[in-house]
């Protein structure tokens, strides 16, 4: 996770919000496991979202790196498109033709899992965070939401309609890890704990030469790490 989104993609993501009703014909967001599973594993990233100014650059570049496959639809305020690796979803991708002025830097949007988005957004937001988007409901995703955590860094809840993808191990080609560089690795530890309740925290190693630190993040078998911004 990147310590903030431009005004792009959170604009980008807002109109996303304000379209939702008229989606229920076309799926404006696909659901994140398909096919439907009863998993859920609160804590964990079960879904990521990019936000671009030239999805066929992204398709491209994805596409040969990984071999995923696209399935396009029309989105407000641009095209989205979903992810698939053999078939089975692994990201969504939405194009959103920047403003003149507007920075044209691509972002991803983590998504964490959770029972219930609207109360894991008043504890985020008790314990420091700010509300971008609120909780919204989505025909075949769910409810979601964007915030900011204490230190800038932007994240999305879901409670996922379909449930969470399998929590196993990734397979070629697969999200696998998240890493968020944070000014103070202890606050922002503190932060998640408080508001996913589920994750264990613990130093895994001292970066050599320097003070920084790696900070594991664990819900279940995924892992989102802190690290020190001290170490760039």
């Amino acid at each position: 996770m990147r310590p903030s989104l431009p005004p792009a993609a959170c604009a980008a993501l807002a109109a996303l919000v304000a379209a939702a009703p008229a989606s229920a014909a076309t799926p404006l967001l696909p659901a994140v496991a398909d096919p439907p599973s009863q998993e859920r594993h609160a804590g964990k990233i079960v879904f990521e979202e990019l936000v671009t100014p030239d999805l066929a650059q992204a398709e491209r570049f994805y596409g040969g790196l990984f071999g995923w496959t696209f399935q396009e639809s029309d989105a407000a305020g641009g095209r989205y498109a979903e992810a698939l690796l053999d078939g089975r979803p692994v990201a969504g991708i939405l194009q959103r033709t920047p403003a003149s002025g507007e920075q044209k830097q691509p972002w991803w949007l983590s998504y964490l899992s959770v029972p219930d988005v609207d109360a894991a957004s008043k504890a985020a937001v008790a314990n420091g965070a700010k509300t971008l988007f609120e909780p919204h409901s989505f025909p075949d995703r769910g409810r979601e939401a964007v915030l900011r955590d204490p230190q800038g860094a932007v994240f999305a809840l879901l409670a996922s309609s379909s449930g969470d993808p399998p929590d196993e191990l990734a397979q070629p080609g697969e999200w696998i890890w998240s890493t968020l560089i944070a000014r103070d690795p202890d606050a922002d530890a503190a932060f998640y704990q408080a508001k996913l309740h589920t994750a264990r925290f613990f130093y895994d190693r001292i970066l050599p030469q320097t003070a920084a630190c790696y900070l594991t993040i664990k819900s279940g078998k995924a892992s989102l790490m802190a690290m020190d911004e001290a170490a760039f």
